[in-house]
């Protein structure tokens, strides 16, 4: 008899996607803990676990977020992180019935039970089988710089792309000269989308 897998957590909300392709929506987030990487610039506290869930209870609690809600309608669940790849595995899907996405950085390939797959690269190295199976990317600037970028534009043209300043702990990094060089960017290349964290904006989760 297998082991029952236990899913570390960070937090589980409902709110409103603000980042990529589908900002402004609503949507379960739940954040799972642990990554793979340290990056200095990281605006979640993935190595705090708030719960320890298996398959029935983490389904649960999602419920009964819609429940308080009132929500009848199925919304967006989305895994972050942390980089939620680390837990979620092929043999054990999740949240039947939803569309589910994902917010990897691509360290490992997203089960196929999940609808969208955004990789938002770290490093240099990301495997293309790994791209390949990717509906988003979005890029961190000046992480990745315009030429970068170009590369992938080229190689994977018909993917949804993506690019957002990187947050320094305040509003101050919307203003900064950077997000007018992605504002030029996104005009000369218009497949790609202005991300402006919108739920920071907001103020909400």
């Amino acid at each position: 008899m297998s082991e029952t897998k236990i899913y570390s957590i960070r937090e589980i909300f409902y709110s409103l996607q603000g980042e990529g392709f589908h900002s402004g929506k609503a949507a379960i987030f739940v954040r799972f803990s642990q990554c793979n990487l340290r990056c200095d610039f990281c605006d979640t506290e993935f190595d705090t676990i708030l719960y320890r869930y298996n398959k029935e209870q983490l389904e649960h609690h999602i419920q009964e977020i819609l429940n308080k809600a009132k929500i009848t309608q199925k919304p967006l669940i989305i895994f972050s992180g942390g980089e939620p790849t680390l837990q979620l595995v092929e043999e054990e899907s999740l949240c039947d019935g939803f569309y589910r996405c994902i917010e990897s950085n691509g360290f490992k390939l997203a089960p196929s039970w999940i609808e969208w797959v955004t990789i938002s690269p770290k490093t240099k190295n990301i495997p293309q089988s790994i791209l390949a199976r990717m509906q988003e990317c979005k890029f961190l600037y000046p992480l990745f710089s315009f030429d970068e970028i170009q590369i992938y534009l080229q190689q994977y043209p018909h993917k949804h792309y993506c690019i957002q300043g990187i947050d320094r702990g305040d509003k101050a990094y919307l203003y900064a000269e950077f997000y007018k060089e992605m504002v030029e960017f996104c005009k000369k290349n218009p497949q790609v989308r202005l991300s402006v964290q919108l739920h920071k904006i907001l103020q909400i989760e």
